[in-house]
């Protein structure tokens, strides 16, 4: 029995502890916000608002730095975000080589449609008529779905020589969390204003109430078009691809790699340049047709002529022998 006595004796003590210590966090959390709450209204009452109109603004600054949206909370002070919610924006840049640039040109034009991309900017420098040797250069700026960003890249060397890539990968998830913060707090503010607006009572009041009003609604659309900006990059990557004109593509730098499809690709190219070699030494041939016959009608000519020569030679040798035999007899 007086152990029973004991243990109710410590729960019930350690129950009256950890009420006190409850109630001590709620008083101090209570004091910081009251404390905020009264700064912020001091801040807007040396605005010249009035201390009623003052403290209502102040609360609702107070109020919008937590808030749910979709399930997630979002606070100026920094907390977690599901990963599916980061905003990332990501940019590519590519140097590619061709040898047929009007037909890579084209190519590149429908290739994008094909991923529900858009083209952006575009500059196509066709070269100069008069100078052969001018090499043509093109550069063109493209936004592909995020989504399929990877999916996009991983076909662009199938058509393109790529010499260099550079990828740059930008979190703004506290940035774009913070900016809609802001814009939620301004909009509420504007609500505040114009009931402030609507309860003026002096000019002055009403002149300084529609000042603030107006700043906050310039805020609000800037803040506004940045976020759809934001949205814009976020929702799809830029992809900058410049297009050079050459005579002999870049070799690729030799690597250790010997997977499979650094092997085909390895084949692909060897046999493209044999296939190549055969067309050059046909055309070379087609093209060289009437001399190559002139050689082979001068080769049968001394064939013939050689041939007359040697008989010729033989007949006056048996000839010489015969008349040499004679005169010995």
């Amino acid at each position: 029995m007086k152990i029973m006595k004991r243990i109710s004796v410590i729960a019930t003590s350690a129950l009256i502890i950890l009420t006190l210590i409850s109630c001590g966090v709620n008083n101090n959390a209570n004091n910081q916000t009251v404390f905020r709450t009264e700064t912020a209204a001091a801040m807007y009452g040396g605005a010249g608002f009035s201390r009623s109109s003052a403290k209502m603004a102040a609360v609702n600054d107070i109020a919008v730095e937590e808030m749910e949206v979709d399930g997630v909370y979002f606070t100026t002070d920094g907390s977690s975000i599901s990963e599916s919610d980061r905003k990332i924006i990501k940019t590519v840049d590519l140097n590619t080589e061709t040898k047929a640039f009007n037909e890579s040109i084209e190519w590149l034009k429908s290739y994008v449609e094909s991923y529900k991309g858009i083209i952006d900017s575009s500059y196509v420098d066709s070269g100069n008529i008069n100078n052969k040797n001018y090499r043509k250069n093109a550069n063109f700026s493209i936004r592909v779905p995020a989504e399929r960003l990877d999916a996009f890249l991983s076909k662009i060397g199938d058509n393109l020589n790529i010499v260099f890539r550079q990828e740059n990968i930008s979190d703004i998830t506290e940035e774009y969390s913070d900016t809609e913060s802001r814009l939620s707090s301004l909009k509420i503010e504007e609500e505040s204003l114009n009931a402030m607006l609507k309860k003026a009572k002096t000019v002055e009041e009403m002149i300084k109430v529609e000042d603030k009003l107006s700043s906050v609604r310039t805020e609000i659309e800037n803040i506004t078009r940045r976020l759809k900006r934001y949205d814009k990059q976020v929702t799809y990557s830029t992809v900058h691809i410049n297009i050079s004109e050459v005579k002999d593509l870049t070799e690729p730098q030799v690597s250790d790699d010997f997977s499979r499809e650094t092997l085909v690709k390895r084949l692909k190219k060897n046999f493209e340049e044999a296939k190549s070699f055969v067309l050059r030494l046909g055309a070379n041939i087609f093209t060289h047709i009437p001399w190559i016959i002139l050689g082979l009608v001068a080769i049968l000519i001394l064939v013939i002529l050689s041939a007359i020569f040697k008989s010729l030679f033989s007949g006056k040798k048996q000839i010489e022998d015969s008349k040499h035999k004679t005169s010995k007899k």
